[in-house]
């Protein structure tokens, strides 16, 4: 199999397990305190910031905008971690810094989709012009 159908599992696991697993099982405290559930939010974000880098071009445009997001997505629990101030991302102190989080995290995953679509537009292309005769 292909790292990028890897990773699409990857995703897919991590989102139907948050998804359906049901309260209890993303609730489990992994050691270090973070949640099973945040554990696994963090998985689908990096792996899904990983896609577009996996199918790109070396060098290319997308190439380099990927390996920022994937940075950005590997920062994800750990900025969240500082600004709530524990491993289980319970804003209780100032909701200034949950905004700026929450903000955040909502911006990286509209990022991630948009790289994933970048990529899968950027193959199609490079397959079409691979395929048709010149």
């Amino acid at each position: 199999m292909r790292p990028a159908g890897i990773l699409i599992l990857i995703v897919c696991t991590c989102l139907v397990l948050l998804v359906l697993g049901g309260e209890r099982l993303l609730l489990i405290s992994l050691p270090g305190g973070v949640p099973f559930g945040t554990f696994l939010a963090a998985v689908a974000l990096v792996a899904g910031s990983v896609m577009p880098r996996v199918v790109s071009r070396k060098g290319s445009l997308l190439w380099r905008v990927s390996s920022l997001v994937i940075i950005a997505a590997i920062l994800w629990l750990p900025l969240g971690i500082v600004l709530s101030g524990n491993p289980a991302l319970s804003f209780v102190n100032d909701a200034s810094d949950s905004a700026l989080f929450w903000r955040f995290t909502g911006a990286l995953a509209v990022i991630i989709i948009f790289t994933i679509s970048w990529a899968g537009i950027d193959a199609f292309h490079r397959r079409r012009d691979q395929i048709s005769p010149e």
